[in-house]
């Protein structure tokens, strides 16, 4: 009964290639084999390693008509399908002499993690790699002391040597309002 329970299986896989076999449709195929062996040979199969069985993850959503289509394992577990390992040899698309041979000379003499895309290489330097990189600057250089920009009020911010020339100001209110006139040309209002 094995021979064709794997045979069934085998056609069936082959109609539509990749696809588990529902267990429900392969029992309909062979009316002659009674349930209990059925699940039995079903079980037996995955066991034997040929073959991996499908499990049903909510079987507690499924009606009682349902449940006496799946097979239970006896732990709980209701399958609701079958299909066969098939034993797939992977070859590389290329084989590794290839790759060696299409890796330009250049390339093969210097590591890969230094190599520059598109770049000339760096000069060599008799400094050691951990120095190179401890000594390297990253980051937005540092801005000079008098162009640093300080808060004078919340939401105004102003370079440090026009701060500090405010404060030598007696009456800055007084400068900053001729300071605008003039430069935008503006009336004031008469009081």
């Amino acid at each position: 009964m094995n021979n064709l329970l794997k045979m069934m299986i085998r056609i069936k896989s082959q109609e539509n290639p990749g696809a588990p076999v529902l267990l429900a449709d392969l029992r309909r195929l062979l009316p002659a084999m009674s349930k209990p062996n059925f699940d039995q040979a079903v079980l037996n199969l995955a066991k034997s390693g040929e073959y991996f069985l499908s499990r049903h993850f909510h079987p507690a959503q499924a009606t009682d008509a349902e449940k006496k289509s799946y097979i239970p394992d006896g732990a709980g577990n209701y399958y609701i399908a079958i299909n066969p390992h098939e034993v797939v040899k992977s070859e590389p698309a290329v084989p590794e002499q290839e790759i060696v041979k299409s890796v330009p000379d250049p390339l093969k003499a210097e590591p890969i993690a230094t190599i520059r895309r598109g770049r000339p290489p760096l000069p060599k330097q008799d400094i050691p790699d951990g120095e190179r990189f401890a000594t390297r600057k990253r980051g937005r250089p540092p801005i000079p002391e008098h162009l640093r920009r300080i808060q004078i009020r919340p939401g105004y911010r102003v370079p440090a040597w026009i701060a500090a020339w405010m404060k030598e100001q007696r009456d800055i209110g007084k400068v900053i309002e001729k300071a605008v006139v003039g430069f935008y040309g503006l009336t004031p209002p008469k009081p």
